[in-house]
């Protein structure tokens, strides 16, 4: 198992890799990396998507490793505002495990999503800050910003964990948007998964910018979508309406542990949920930390 290593100021063809000595692109890494072994590390700066100096090849994370910045404040991958494609991170039939960044300044503007994979797959999120992110998309409410894209493909399942992960200025600018979810058409058949573990969402937006549901489920009669939480916080400040879970129909609920403040359609809650507030330090300046009285500490469980 080997860490490799890449810099916005690293070389491709004079570097080797290591931390003193890192590449410029994933290439290199590509090209000798072991799948399900090897990681990735992105060294600190803002690293523009869509910058062909450091991804010469576009979608630089549809493989099997593990993508992990720096330092999640310090490693920011970012976009320069033209729209991501499909599938940017995930892998058919792989884990992918991206950790330690901030993923910031995404527009989603089509019917495509960006975690999934068209065939059975998984994507970890681990200790990611989601910011400044727009799950607009143009022609259908179907696009998940994060989610699966199944058309036409039978007995597959992808699944999507988000774990000490933070959420907020999420939101829409058109009158179609939600951020979790898997596209379907009726000739597939698929279960999906998707995991929040010790994570937060701050419902933040106003307006024409809520989109309109954190989870869209119900799309097509053929699919089945699987919804876990644990030690999980949505929480709602904004004074407008969050729907958590578009629609009951077509998911299971597997939730306990979990803070639901001022979120409409929430789950069925475990015997240990609450719908609380949490009692953040400063949630206006994203200071997620919890105050000593906050109804949230020691109210947690382990997760495996």
């Amino acid at each position: 198992m080997t860490t490799y290593y890449i810099a916005l100021t690293g070389n491709d063809s004079t570097g080797d890799g290591s931390n003193g000595n890192p590449w410029r692109t994933p290439e290199p890494f590509h090209n000798i990396a072991v799948e399900g072994q090897d990681s990735l590390i992105l060294k600190n700066g803002t690293w523009d998507y869509n910058d062909t100096a450091s991804f010469p090849a576009g979608n630089q994370f549809q493989f099997g490793f593990t993508y992990q910045g720096e330092s999640r404040s310090g490693c920011v991958l970012s976009d320069d505002g033209s729209n991501w494609t499909n599938e940017q991170f995930g892998a058919d039939g792989k884990t992918t495990i991206v950790k330690d960044m901030t993923l910031m300044g995404i527009v989603k503007t089509t019917n495509e999503n960006i975690a999934g994979a068209t065939l059975a797959g998984t994507v970890i999120f681990d200790s990611i800050q989601f910011n400044d992110i727009d799950v607009s998309n143009g022609t259908s409410s179907n696009a998940p910003f994060m989610g699966r894209d199944g058309t036409g493909v039978s007995n597959a399942s992808f699944d999507v964990t988000f774990q000490f992960c933070e959420f907020y200025n999420i939101f829409k600018t058109t009158t179609n948007g939600f951020v979790f979810g898997h596209r379907r058409a009726s000739d597939a058949s698929n279960d999906s998964t998707i995991r929040f573990v010790n994570s937060t969402y701050h419902c933040d937006q106003t307006g024409a910018a809520v989109p309109l549901a954190v989870i869209l489920t119900g799309i097509s009669i053929s699919t089945y979508y699987h919804y876990y939480a644990r030690n999980m916080i949505f929480f709602n400040d904004s004074g407008a309406t969050y729907t958590l879970i578009e629609t009951a129909s077509e998911i299971s609920q597997d939730d306990d542990y979990s803070d639901y403040y001022l979120m409409t359609n929430p789950p069925t809650l475990g015997g240990n949920s609450i719908t609380s507030d949490p009692l953040f330090m400063d949630s206006s300046s994203n200071n997620y930390n919890l105050r000593p009285t906050s109804p949230c500490i020691n109210a947690g469980t382990a997760v495996v």
